[in-house]
């Protein structure tokens, strides 16, 4: 008719760019409203921060919109250049289906030889449409590895509390002491915390703040000395994380927890300078790496603080194992302990276990929003690359209607393909998925704070189970299109 290639190319165009444009809009106003409010409550719980202020950057959002735009309009630009290469009269005659070629398959006659027809034809029909197949593996594998990853970081996150303060952490409650305190005092305290009904064990340590130092990197941490370190590991258990075996606390040298040694690159045998307070450095040999979530301790004999430091530790605090741990009990033992000089402040375990499950409940809102993002992605890539896969089949499956098919029958002609790639994409998404939790865990992490390393079967199951629901999904609300095929229509359409 005259129309010049650009302006045929502009009408399709306009779909992709309005439809882009608009689903940017959207985009760009939950992502200003939804992600930074949740993600702001997650970190208020770890830090005093002053009240949100969301500013609309418009730098930011015209970068944003003019990416999305042209991941959309420069695949519809590549293609109709590419169609347009054609002769008018080739490009209004069908395309010619793609040429069928054996399978890797079909060259194991003991395998192939055991599928059925329909299986064999579901196979051939998957390599004919190798961009098909490669788009929906590719698809389904980064939707599902986005939702492994959201349930490995509530693995990662809600495994924390527990790990801390069941498994690591023994004792029930903490006693602080004031700086300085005589002799009477500290005999008054003893003799209260041994008599007391509720109190059924207790031990002493030191623990001081340290700057940790390794060639030109400093971290902060608390130097931890047991008074008996026999008996510490009933308060406090030293133990290798991938293991679970202990490790032991010698004379000759230190034991850090984990994080530290990974931000400071420490491994056993390696040697670091501790620096107290008072401007005292020591250079002390690294004989263990301990397991530890909140906060970064190193772990020391008195023999070697006295060596180290030239001077006695003073204790400074109390570990205890309590008989009641209800809250009426607890509100008694500590009016009655702060009622003595040398007590300064009294902790109990479940008040620290209460704000650790308050903060990674925050941060379970940011696992949530991941994980219903990528739940949604994965439906529209499949919507999408189905009801791309139909319209582009209609004259096939049309021709298979007219032999007889029934509307099952020909709905499962489809479905099978579907399956195979959304069970080939959901294995390769898992893998990715692990890849990708590894890396968001070491990004998210803050100093003070490690998380789990554990992935727990589940969240493999609700990867795999929520990308098969969204896929069986799709095939039912797909069928409703498969039975309204008109054969003669499709058949008729070259006409």
């Amino acid at each position: 008719l005259g129309y010049r290639n650009g302006k045929i190319a502009l009408r399709y165009l306009l779909y992709a760019v309005s439809a882009s444009f608009l689903g940017s809009v959207a985009g760009l106003a939950a992502g200003l409203n939804i992600f930074p409010r949740v993600i702001f409550n997650a970190y208020a719980t770890l830090y005093t921060l002053p009240p949100i202020q969301i500013r609309f950057i418009p730098v930011l959002a015209v970068v944003s919109v003019v990416l999305a735009v042209a991941c959309a309009a420069l695949p519809a630009w590549f293609v109709c250049l590419n169609l347009m290469r054609g002769a008018p009269a080739e490009l209004m005659r069908p395309a010619a289906p793609n040429i069928g070629k054996r399978t890797l398959l079909e060259r194991v006659p003991f395998i192939w030889r055991k599928f059925n027809f329909s299986q064999k034809v579901a196979i051939r029909n998957l390599f004919r449409y190798k961009k098909r197949l490669l788009m929906t593996i590719i698809g389904v594998a980064g939707c599902t590895a986005l939702m492994f990853t959201g349930f490995g970081l509530r693995d990662a996150v809600t495994t924390i509390v527990p790990k801390q303060y069941d498994m690591i952490q023994h004792y029930d409650m903490r006693i602080d002491l004031q700086k300085d305190n005589s002799a009477a005092d500290m005999a008054l305290l003893d003799a209260a915390v041994s008599d007391h009904p509720n109190i059924s064990s207790s031990t002493k340590l030191t623990q001081e703040p340290v700057d940790v130092l390794k060639e030109s990197q400093i971290k902060s941490a608390f130097l931890t000395v047991p008074e008996t370190p026999s008996e510490f590991s009933s308060y406090f258990s030293l133990q290798d994380r991938q293991t679970g075996e202990p490790v032991v606390l010698s004379d000759d040298t230190v034991l850090i927890t984990e994080k530290l040694a990974d931000m400071l690159g420490l491994a056993a045998g390696d040697t670091i300078i501790l620096r107290n307070d008072d401007g005292k450095g020591a250079a002390v040999t690294i004989g263990g790496v301990t397991e530890n979530y909140l906060y970064h301790y190193i772990f020391m004999s008195p023999s070697l603080y006295r060596s180290a430091f030239e001077s006695e530790p003073a204790a400074n605090q109390v570990l205890c194992h309590l008989r009641d741990t209800s809250q009426d009990s607890c509100d008694a033992l500590s009016a009655s302990l702060l009622a003595h000089s040398a007590v300064s402040a009294v902790t109990f375990t479940s008040n620290l276990k209460s704000s650790a499950e308050k903060m990674v409940g925050a941060l379970q809102y940011v696992v949530l929003v991941l994980i219903l993002s990528a739940a949604a992605l994965v439906f529209v890539v499949l919507f999408s690359l189905t009801s791309i896969n139909l319209e582009e089949r209609s004259r096939e499956l049309a021709t298979i209607k007219v032999l007889g098919f029934f509307d099952r029958e020909l709905a499962a002609y489809i479905y099978r393909e579907n399956v195979v790639l959304t069970i080939l994409g959901t294995v390769a998404g898992l893998v990715l998925g692990v890849v990708l939790q590894r890396y968001i865990i070491s990004t998210m992490e803050i100093d003070m704070l490690m998380f789990s390393r554990d992935l727990l079967w589940p969240s493999y199951v609700f990867s795999a189970g929520l990308t098969f629901f969204f896929a069986a999904l799709v095939n039912l609300i797909m069928f409703r299109h498969i039975v309204k095929i008109d054969m003669v229509s499709s058949l008729k359409s070259i006409e």
